[in-house]
């Protein structure tokens, strides 16, 4: 009878480690190098002690299961360019999977950061923490969750405790379609974006309890149809924003209501050089969009939005939209948007600016401490 026991002990070991199928489950243990075919990571602990590459393999983490990574160590995927890899950590709600500093420290271990390699149908992030990273890397920005060039879903995802950003967005990498429910909290900043993936960011997670409560916009082209949702903090811009498609097919940037940006230093433009764009920035009475600067500034803080020959003039369209601190308000070079129900406030010159054959569709609008108020 023990010796019956003993087998079927053996055989269901021997089952955690080969596994059924192609994929080789993993029990737990340490991870290091280069991972090329699939495997399964089961609940249980498992330890990085040092960068772990997938390349030309998927890996699933099962719920339940934690990461512990050493000193500098990460998780990368399809980041050598020799396979397509893919991540999916599918954690579930009474069983979470974590990934956390082996040694309890923020800023101990690198990121989990997804390139240009990794296969966007297959990258996924459910119900998973991420804690403690930051550590110093000069290939990218450091951040707990680091995306370049790529999609990745992510599902009730809270980024935590690291000394750099929450998460970072590169190269026109995006938040999966079907995001939602993503967490940043106790991150010394929050979140780093450009203009082509700005819309990803889900409207409805939660972005406040960091050292600085922003996302940071590093510039760029919004070049296709897109809309940024309303998110519980500013985006600050860190650059200058053009929003261009092409010739016969526009570019249209929706802004929701609630929408606050603010500018240091820069501007938007809608339009560009031929390529049509245009503008859709319509709050409401009880949730206005902001267009402004950062702290506490003065007249002349940011460019302004400049609408040129080139913006589609039925969808460029401001309602109840407050644009305060800018050289210009609004600078129309042969245009004609819509403003109804708008602010231009403090600007160091005009707060609206028309150049040329300019023939803006005017409501209700007020002018607050702009000198002066309106030019042409």
């Amino acid at each position: 009878m023990r010796r019956s026991r003993s087998l079927i002990l053996w055989l269901s070991l021997s089952a955690c480690t080969v596994g059924s199928g192609s994929d080789d489950v993993v029990a737990d243990g340490e991870h290091c190098g280069d991972i090329v075919s699939d495997e399964r990571w089961a609940a249980g602990i498992h330890t990085i002690t040092c960068d772990v590459q997938i390349d030309g393999g998927h890996v699933e983490i099962e719920a339940g299961a934690t990461l512990r990574f050493a000193a500098d160590a990460s998780i990368q995927v399809g980041c050598q360019g020799t396979g397509l890899g893919s991540l999916a950590a599918e954690g579930g709600e009474d069983a979470p999977i974590t990934m956390v500093s082996s040694s309890g420290l923020s800023g101990h271990w690198n990121y989990v950061r997804f390139c240009d390699g990794a296969d966007p149908t297959r990258n996924a992030l459910r119900h998973t923490t991420i804690s403690g990273t930051g550590a110093y890397d000069n290939t990218t920005t450091p951040a707990g969750l680091v995306m370049d060039g790529t999609e990745v879903l992510v599902e009730h995802v809270t980024i935590e405790d690291s000394t750099g950003y929450g998460f970072s967005l590169r190269n026109g990498a995006r938040f999966a379609a079907g995001s939602t429910a993503l967490r940043t909290v106790g991150n010394a900043r929050t979140g780093w974006t450009t203009a082509a993936s700005q819309g990803s960011v889900p409207g409805d997670g939660s972005y406040t309890g960091n050292d600085e409560d922003s996302i940071e916009l590093y510039g760029g082209r919004v070049e296709m149809d897109d809309t940024w949702e309303r998110l519980d903090v500013p985006v600050v811009f860190e650059g200058d924003v053009v929003i261009a498609g092409t010739d016969t097919l526009p570019a249209v940037l929706v802004l929701e209501p609630g929408t606050t940006l603010l500018f240091n230093g820069r501007g938007m433009s809608v339009g560009d050089n031929g390529q049509a764009g245009g503008l859709v920035a319509v709050g409401t009475e009880a949730a206005p969009i902001v267009l402004s600067a950062p702290g506490a500034p003065d007249p002349g803080a940011w460019e302004g939005i400049e609408i040129t020959s080139d913006a589609v003039d039925a969808e460029t369209i401001f309602e109840h939209t407050e644009i305060r601190y800018a050289k210009y308000g609004a600078k129309i070079r042969d245009a004609s948007p819509a403003f109804d129900n708008v602010v231009f406030a403090d600007s160091l010159y005009c707060g609206l600016y028309l150049l040329g054959e300019s023939a803006p569709d005017v409501g209700n609008i007020r002018f607050e401490g702009n000198a002066p108020g309106y030019c042409e």
